[in-house]
């Protein structure tokens, strides 16, 4: 962060000041990582398991468009899977604070998909194809469902981490 101060009527700006932690007294328990990991492999790997097929990416309905734009999309996952991951597994006076960050990006990815399914109405969206994965005994969307546990990981690994207090 940045503010800015007047002297002799001229802008000089300095650094704020960031509170300081006791890095070296946190532990990162090792729980907490791995949940965070397995959300993070689930939106990061799920589509390549579940897309990347005949319902998806292969379906003989699907344009060439269609297909550019679900790879693109997984490969961009992926990306953002393997930061959060280098986040979350990083040592280091920040650890805490990348931990808390990796959860963030997680929580932002699927964001993304209740943000879709909440305005799948106005672009026409499904959430299955007729020829894709049906719902799991009739009713219950495979992908909300995934949703869901992957955001319920991410808030227990958010809670399994440590609360740090700023020293003076």
């Amino acid at each position: 962060m940045i503010d800015a101060v007047g002297a002799n009527k001229r802008l000089v700006y300095r650094r704020a000041r960031r509170p300081k932690f006791d890095s070296e007294a946190i532990t990162i328990p090792l729980h907490a990582r791995l949940i965070l990991t397995i959300a993070t492999l689930a939106y990061g790997l799920g589509p390549w398991v579940v897309d990347m097929n005949r319902t998806h990416l292969f379906h003989p309905a699907w344009t060439g468009h269609a297909r550019f734009h679900l790879v693109w999309a997984a490969l961009s996952q992926l990306a953002i899977s393997g930061l959060a991951i280098l986040l979350i597994w990083g040592d280091g006076p920040n650890a805490l604070e990348h931990c808390h960050e990796a959860a963030i990006i997680g929580f932002c990815m699927t964001l993304g998909f209740w943000g879709a399914l909440m305005i799948k109405r106005w672009y026409r969206g499904t959430l299955h194809d007729p020829q894709g994965i049906p719902p799991i005994l009739g009713k219950v969307d495979g992908n909300i469902l995934a949703v869901l546990l992957i955001d319920g990981l991410l808030a227990c690994g958010w809670l399994l981490l440590p609360v740090h207090q700023a020293m003076g």
